[in-house]
């Protein structure tokens, strides 16, 4: 298994959970940036909301 090394460059995007502004806003850095990877921080009522 390869390691992934994000001591390179790591950027936090502050969201507003579900907000359409929100959204696009997130959907715009990624396009713009094109980040190799991409993680999302979810508690486990949206993990949940998410694959119900």
């Amino acid at each position: 298994m390869n390691a992934i090394d994000y001591s390179c460059y790591v950027e936090l995007v502050g969201t507003a959970h579900f907000t359409k502004r929100s959204i696009k806003e997130a959907m715009s850095k990624i396009m713009v940036e094109k980040p190799s990877d991409v993680a999302l921080e979810l508690d486990l009522e949206r993990f949940r909301e998410l694959n119900s």
